[in-house]
């Protein structure tokens, strides 16, 4: 499968959230990643005033991750099989308060399809520029990854 770019909007409440974490010299904490299929048959355009999707179907914990560089963190995890089944049509990450941090969804493309017989795993970097280094750690199963 090939790799796919995807482009996240920072939300407000995530950008507050990380101001005031790097405020207190601590990074913000991302533990979980949400799914779901919008609303309809498309996606949307996010413009950062999102506080959730507009159609979660599912949301997991971090299995694993932590810093690639000072600027960039892995996220990955797995959606269990048995569940729902539907397209991606947007993505949310979380921190551990439940703040919305960033968001992505596409008026077109499809992130992949969530099948009720087979886990879906999944490998992300999440990169930015928006905000400063260290600013954001990944935190799986009960263990903090390193702060980038």
């Amino acid at each position: 499968m090939a790799d796919i770019a995807m482009n996240l909007r920072l939300t407000a409440d995530g950008l507050a959230a990380v101001a005031a974490a790097h405020g207190m010299g601590v990074a913000a904490k991302i533990t979980h990643v949400a799914l779901g299929d919008a609303t309809g048959a498309a996606g949307y355009e996010p413009d950062g005033t999102e506080t959730e999707l507009e159609n979660e179907r599912v949301r997991v914990e971090l299995e694993a991750g932590g810093a690639l560089g000072p600027r960039q963190v892995l996220l990955q995890g797995t959606v269990p099989a048995g569940g729902d089944q539907f397209f991606i049509r947007e993505m949310g990450y979380f921190l551990e308060d439940g703040t919305l941090l960033a968001v992505w969804s596409h008026e077109e493309d499809v992130l992949g399809w969530v099948g009720g017989e087979t886990p879906w795993f999944f490998k992300l970097v999440f990169a930015w520029a928006a905000l400063p280094d260290g600013a954001v750690t990944v935190i799986f199963n009960g263990d903090a990854g390193d702060a980038a």
